[in-house]
């Protein structure tokens, strides 16, 4: 799924508060590509994510879909976020189904198309586990596959592994990457991890401080397939250095406030 954003504004107002959180964002991300977000904290990152999924309406401009402009929640888009998502009543297999369920898909073809995810996510004999019996990074995978089994053709990732520590959130990217190449969606990824946006994207599109802008698009020209073992070569120091220079002087902004 093709994603543009056109001159994205968003603007919280609250009695006499009145916060820009996104000013004239504007991008373009072609079917099957993975981009990362990264920025300071409270530079519309989040947002950004819940505008392109139909969740927030925007201020000004719009996001489009292969062309056509988001007014809402849509069936082939599919959002995991940061905080445990999972349904603690339901097991494993329950969670991963909870989405056709309710689409009104039959017992035996939901529980076929949610098996076949379950073994994707590596969640294999856990089917029936309740969520408290898994570790965060298991419970993670939960909610991916939830999401997944409904065949999104776009996924919006706030923060998944953010909760982690980062020898997991790493683990979890490789992961994630192998899962990724057998879908062919495009998906849309936050988070705050320079070696995390570099190690999973094609691009990594940095942000500004608040009001949140487009600082810059940085390629990630790594060979795919790739894993975490190219954290380290040349290739991926450099992108972390030009990387870390921006989000750097943007979080330094950011801190000092503005300027009179």
């Amino acid at each position: 799924m093709r994603v543009e954003a056109k001159n994205l504004r968003k603007v919280f107002e609250t009695g006499s508060d009145r916060i820009v959180a996104l000013n004239d964002v504007s991008f373009e991300i072609e079917s099957g590509e993975f981009v990362s977000f990264i920025g300071p904290s409270g530079c519309g990152k989040s947002t950004l994510l819940e505008i392109a999924g139909g969740l927030t309406t925007p201020s000004g401009g719009l996001v489009e879909l292969d062309g056509t402009p988001v007014d809402g929640p849509r069936l082939d888009v599919g959002v995991v976020f940061q905080q445990d998502s999972t349904m603690h009543w339901r097991t494993v297999i329950g969670n991963v189904t909870f989405g056709l369920e309710m689409r009104g898909v039959g017992r035996a073809e939901r529980t076929e198309r949610a098996m076949k995810i379950i073994d994707l996510v590596g969640l294999q004999g856990f089917e029936g586990n309740y969520p408290a019996q898994l570790s965060g990074g298991m419970r993670q995978r939960v909610a991916l596959a939830r999401t997944l089994v409904m065949n999104p053709r776009l996924i919006l990732m706030d923060e998944p592994f953010g909760a982690l520590d980062e020898q997991m959130r790493l683990i979890l990217g490789d992961e994630l990457l192998a899962i990724w190449s057998n879908t062919g969606a495009t998906v849309l990824f936050v988070t705050h991890s320079i070696d995390e946006a570099i190690l999973l994207s094609d691009r990594v599109v940095a942000m500004t401080a608040r009001p949140g802008e487009v600082r810059a698009t940085v390629e990630v020209e790594l060979t795919r397939p790739r894993d975490s073992g190219v954290i380290g070569t040349p290739g991926f120091a450099a992108i972390q250095k030009e990387l870390w220079s921006i989000i750097r002087e943007e979080s330094l902004k950011q801190l000092r406030g503005p300027t009179v």
